[in-house]
């Protein structure tokens, strides 16, 4: 993955906000480096060190459903930091309109914290390792919470849903789970989670898929991307190639679940 090091959330109430962190610091020697970062059923925070601008230390990366690449000049130290989120975990902290942030990179203090309190937290970042950063990380965040409401909860706990059985729920069992109506709750949930069902379980879907590419040996790979496509929830092989296609500018063969070089972007 490029030199990238995970971590997941330490906290119990970050558990079901944050699904990892990505962390590297390295000096890349090519005359152009980038990562391919590809397409999340949640927004991502990115802090990248190596600025000196505050504005571009913190952004944070709105719904995207492409994959989209992050350049570095020969030479330059690269240390950067990537918060994943889950979807319509944003909410915790701000209330901003998650369709606002579709495909958008924005500061983060648009969103929630001050100016100040982001360059507070990046001087504390800078001399330390990474499982240190991560603990500064958490600390800042939880400190950023805010108590949930009863709807909210019940969009976290579709959503969940929704990923561990690859389906959408009737709209009759939503009335009956909410107190206001399916429109409403179609609403709200668009509103918190920057998409609408259909399009929040297809990129669950892409994301399945990814994960068991991940699992396949180069050499066997052809033999069960089939197998994949079907378990996923693909019509058949060459929706799954098209979607994959779309959605990360390779086919399932070359992707095989990592974050290749892109040298073309």
């Amino acid at each position: 993955m490029n030199g990238w090091i995970e971590f997941r959330p330490q906290h119990i109430r970050l558990q079901g906000i944050i699904e990892r962190y990505l962390l590297r610091r390295l000096t890349p020697l090519r005359k152009s480096y980038s990562a391919r970062i590809l397409p999340r059923s949640g927004p991502s925070l990115f802090i990248d060190l190596g600025r000196t601008s505050d504005v571009d230390r913190f952004q944070l990366n709105g719904l995207h459903e492409t994959f989209y690449c992050m350049p570095v000049e020969a030479g330059v130290q690269i240390d950067q930091i990537i918060v994943e989120f889950t979807p319509g975990a944003l909410r915790s902290f701000s209330s901003v309109p998650m369709p606002l942030l579709r495909s958008q990179l924005l500061p983060v203090y648009e969103l929630f914290g001050t100016p100040q309190e982001w360059s507070s937290l990046a001087t504390a970042l800078i001399p330390h390792l990474p499982e240190r950063r991560v603990l500064f990380l958490e600390e800042f965040l939880m400190a950023k919470l805010k108590e949930g409401q009863r709807t909210e909860r019940l969009i976290y706990d579709i959503v969940h849903e929704m990923k561990q059985t690859n389906a959408l729920h009737a709209r009759a069992e939503l009335e009956r789970r909410s107190s206001y109506g399916i429109r409403t709750l179609e609403r709200q949930f668009l509103d918190m989670t920057g998409m609408n069902r259909r399009s929040l379980l297809a990129v669950f879907r892409f994301e399945r898929a990814r994960d068991q590419l991940a699992l396949l040996e180069k050499e066997s790979a052809g033999q069960s991307l089939t197998g994949i496509a079907l378990d996923a929830g693909y019509y058949d092989q060459a929706q799954f190639n098209r979607d994959m296609k779309r959605r990360t500018g390779l086919p399932p063969g070359r992707l095989r679940g990592e974050i290749p070089a892109c040298d073309d972007c």
